[in-house]
């Protein structure tokens, strides 16, 4: 389809929005999406913490991106604000039916770290990495790389 427009109008439109575009007809002509038996993927499965609400957008393994709001609706277990487990139920309306539920975490934001009474004349290697209890579940970040030093 990208090769029968004119240069014109490929200048309009990129390459990545005409395909999905192209995946919005094929959702439109196969009748849309059962949410029961297709295979949810998520944009993104952990995030770290900002301060702000964050949840992943939804498309299936067929490779349908899924439009928040026209083609499902999401109801959250949480404020997915904080560090946690969260559990997105995902309500199908529109081109999608059915209902699915995926889990996706929100890990605690690094931190920095300053390290005293070593002993002289020896190497460190550190790593560190940042955890925050939720309930009875340990959320953590990922570890830091590892930092090399050398005491005098």
């Amino acid at each position: 389809m990208y090769n029968n427009l004119s240069n014109k109008a490929k200048k309009l439109v990129s390459t990545s929005e005409l395909e999905a575009l192209e995946a919005r007809i094929d959702l439109i002509k196969t009748g849309g999406v059962d949410l029961d038996s297709a295979k949810i993927v998520l944009s993104a499965k952990t995030f770290t913490y900002n301060g702000k609400v964050q949840r992943p957008s939804v498309k299936t393994a067929d490779g349908y991106q899924l439009i928040d709001g026209v083609d499902y609706d999401v109801e959250l277990s949480g404020e997915s604000k904080e560090p946690g487990s969260y559990t997105m139920t995902i309500i199908g309306k529109g081109l999608a039916s059915g209902t699915a539920q995926e889990k996706y975490t929100i890990a605690p934001k690094g931190t920095s770290l300053t390290i005293k009474k070593l002993k002289a004349k020896k190497k460190y290697f550190v790593r560190i990495r940042t955890y925050k209890q939720v309930g009875k579940t340990k959320c953590c970040s990922a570890w830091s790389k590892a930092k090399y030093a050398k005491t005098k």
